[in-house]
């Protein structure tokens, strides 16, 4: 059955080679729809959502099974515990073994052409004796095509010249690969573009115009120099925490400080940078109009911008908003933002909560529209302002469940529970919301428990969500978190029966490693190198 399937797809690429852009109405076949993917860290329609398909979702979380468990156990793990990987006899093989695996990308895998892709890295070279500990910080980059249905490596591409990246609890190298036009692109962990073909893993073309290429290199140089030495200087927190993206044949790379760098997806020549556009945990987005696609992007100073993707030029600037962190979600011709103006955390003064606004896009201007009540607030503070996420599909919001830790409100009213436990936090409730008006359609009280409710990582197809209230501590350094699975059917918000807890993910801590949903399968790494496949389907 699964080769039957395979070769469906594989029969059916040239007829969606150059298709129109996916859409959040039309029911795919599981082959269509695992051509198209989940090319990019925000899902096929960059919004969280994952395409409709005609085989339908289980009803019961309960029932889901561990499909495969993939060859290759190169990826390395992400999240360890708060010391981990920060230190020289930290890089051993023994402490790789005693950890699971060596510290990898902090990114989830992307898909497409039915193949499930990744990059990270993995320890080269000798071994240098250090303290007692025999040490390698030297590391191959590579990016993977794993085959999405078996789990059979199909090709391995090396790219020497890398790095381990550490980071314990926060700032892992978090910077996933994109995937357009039948080519993979990823940034190594020494700032060399690189674009894979797709079907065979050949090297396409390469980059060394990012402008962080040289300092990469060179601390690379200087890291492995001096340990020949004896000593052990390596910076081991890279604070890349936001992903590549391509809109409009452009490649987008973050650069780690608000920026973002621009490539030609077809050549991999540098277009254009601009500054200060967006916030360094978010991956820029589209807004498609008139047959074009248009960059969206707000910044930690409170502006929201429109970008043009063949020079990186704004074409309309709206200030006064809240700092904005997350990966925003554009929903037709709407955006959600925070709207409240000095948000987040002030010295000596109590952090005050943010609140989601609508802004309305076009050509010319943004426009606010709509806002939710003053009793939804957001954080916007570490460690849960970048984390945050709306959904969008036909015409709906799905706002989460949210964390609301002690802060006050735009009008200075406290609100909130600051508690030790992860667990026990008070919660807005979660909405389904009219994306052109504002309407609240469906509205579900929390239970306080983030493992209970709606809210943390989540996708939505169809009329069902599936969510993991925290995906931010894996199983062996916080405790187990379960998939609980939601429907959203006729616009009302219910809990469906069954959890799905069948592997020991590894994870990313300020922004979420993403879990493709694609066809009814999920793609999720785990702490031994390795990915596993979730299914889903009710069959």
């Amino acid at each position: 059955m699964r080769r039957m399937l395979a070769l469906a797809v594989l029969l059916s690429l040239p007829a969606l080679a150059g298709a129109e852009r996916p859409s959040d109405t039309k029911t795919y076949s599981d082959t269509d729809a695992l051509n198209i993917g989940w090319p990019q860290l925000a899902g096929p329609l960059g919004n969280f959502t994952a395409l409709r398909t005609q085989t339908p979702l289980i009803d019961d979380l309960s029932q889901a099974k561990l499909l495969w468990t993939s060859e290759t156990k190169d990826l390395g793990r992400a999240k360890g515990g708060s010391q981990a990987y920060r230190r020289a006899d930290q890089f051993t093989d023994a402490n790789f073994a005693k950890m699971g695996s060596h510290p990898g990308s902090w990114a989830g895998v992307i898909v497409a052409q039915s193949t499930v892709f990744a990059h990270s890295w993995k320890p080269t070279g000798p071994h240098v004796e250090l303290g007692g500990n025999n040490i390698r910080l030297d590391a191959d980059d590579f990016v993977i095509a794993i085959d999405a249905l078996t789990g059979k490596t199909k090709w391995q591409t090396t790219i020497p010249g890398g790095i381990l990246k550490g980071g314990g609890k926060r700032e892992g190298w978090h910077m996933g690969p994109v995937y357009t036009d039948g080519k993979v692109i990823a940034l190594t962990t020494t700032g060399l573009l690189v674009a894979v073909n797709s079907t065979d893993g050949k090297i396409a073309w390469q980059s060394e115009e990012h402008p962080a290429r040289a300092s990469l290199v060179k601390a690379r140089e200087d890291a492995l120099k001096n340990l020949a030495a004896g000593k052990f200087t390596y910076a081991l927190t890279p604070e890349r925490c936001a992903s590549l993206a391509v809109i409009a044949d452009t490649v987008l790379v973050p650069n780690g400080n608000g920026g973002l760098v621009a490539f030609d997806a077809a050549t991999g020549k540098m277009k254009w940078t601009a500054a200060n556009v967006i916030s360094r945990w978010a991956q820029p987005v589209a807004w498609h109009h008139g047959g074009k696609a248009y960059i969206v992007t707000a910044n930690e100073k409170g502006e929201l911008r429109l970008l043009n993707p063949a020079d990186g030029k704004a074409l309309w600037t709206l200030a006064g908003l809240g700092p904005n962190w997350p990966t925003l979600t554009v929903g037709g011709d709407h955006v959600l933002v925070n709207i409240v103006p000095n948000s987040g955390k002030v010295k000596d003064k109590d952090r005050m909560h943010g609140r989601w606004g609508a802004v309305k896009l076009s050509l010319d201007k943004g426009e606010k529209t709509w806002e939710l009540p003053k009793t939804h607030v957001i954080p916007v503070w570490m460690d849960t302002g970048a984390r945050m996420r709306v959904a969008y599909q036909n015409g709906v919001f799905l706002i989460p469940h949210l964390s609301q830790e002690s802060g006050v409100t735009e009008d200075g009213e406290s609100k909130g529970t600051q508690v030790a436990s992860n667990a026990a936090r008070a919660t807005a409730p979660a909405l389904l919301v009219d994306a052109a008006t504002g309407k609240i359609l469906a509205e579900l009280p929390a239970t306080g428990d983030r493992d209970k409710d709606l809210c943390g990582l989540f996708y939505w197809v169809g009329d069902k969500v599936i969510s993991r209230g925290d995906s931010f501590h894996g199983p062996t350094h916080g405790g187990r978190h379960p998939w609980s699975f939601w429907s959203t059917a006729d616009n009302k918000l219910s809990q469906l029966p069954g959890n799905m807890d069948l592997g020991e993910f590894t994870n990313g801590y300020e922004v979420s490693m993403e879990v493709p949903l694609v066809a009814g399968l999920m793609f999720e790494r785990n702490e031994k190198g390795q990915l596993l496949c979730y299914d889903l389907r009710n069959k």
